[in-house]
């Protein structure tokens, strides 16, 4: 039996618009980054697969998630507190 290869499809969207927009379609593996993304911005995210026999239907997210960078601004210092 010969082996079957396949490809990933990777799409993103911005939950507050209707279109998806491609990401990537070379995805080797169960891992991906996804760059370029704006901070605060929910997005929902679909994969599928390809091979010789043709598209799979795309799988989509359950929920969409909201993108945070992972550094955020320090808070300014407070007053010192005198001890006796």
């Amino acid at each position: 039996m010969a082996a079957v290869h396949y490809k990933l499809h990777l799409e993103k969207r911005d939950m507050e618009r209707l279109s998806w927009t491609p990401v990537s379609s070379t995805i080797h593996g169960l891992r991906y980054t996804v760059t370029n993304l704006r901070e605060n911005t929910r997005y929902g995210f679909r994969v599928r697969a390809e091979n010789q026999y043709g598209e799979s239907t795309p799988i989509e997210m359950v929920e969409p998630v909201v993108v945070k960078s992972p550094f955020s601004v320090p808070d300014a210092p407070s007053s010192p507190e005198v001890l006796e």
